[in-house]
């Protein structure tokens, strides 16, 4: 299992960040707003892209502490995502956009991510 949170699953190409507003394929779970799209790849893995608004969250100071508590949670919960698509080779592009107005305890935002994973577990599996 791998605990770490490199830039090789962060998302950067304009090209797949395009593609999330393209696909359609979406849902909310409080606080987020998740896109994504799978593709077939040899890898198995997943390119993840965290957003947080400007306009909702003017304070840079406040919107990076939400981002790195964000990645905080992904970190921890995330490998039981990694293996699953290790298994049906597919890479899952995932966009969670923070749609709150306020901050939320670190606490909140671990418990969505783990309901997050589990969509997108459950989501992935219809698309193989």
């Amino acid at each position: 299992m791998i605990y770490s949170f490199p830039k090789k699953f962060r998302t950067f190409k304009k090209n797949k960040i395009d593609l999330f507003f393209e696909k359609k394929e979406q849902f909310n779970e409080f606080p987020f707003l998740v896109r994504y799209f799978g593709e077939e790849d040899d890898e198995g893995t997943y390119r993840i892209l965290i957003t947080v608004s400007k306009k909702k969250i003017p304070l840079a100071v406040k919107r990076n502490t939400i981002k790195r508590r964000i990645r905080e949670a992904w970190r921890k919960h995330a490998p039981v995502l990694l293996e699953k698509l290790h298994q049906k080779n597919l890479i899952l592009y995932i966009n969670l956009h923070f749609t709150q107005t306020h901050p939320l305890p670190y606490h909140d935002i671990e418990q969505a991510i783990k309901k997050v994973i589990e969509r997108l577990i459950h989501a992935h599996e219809k698309m193989a």
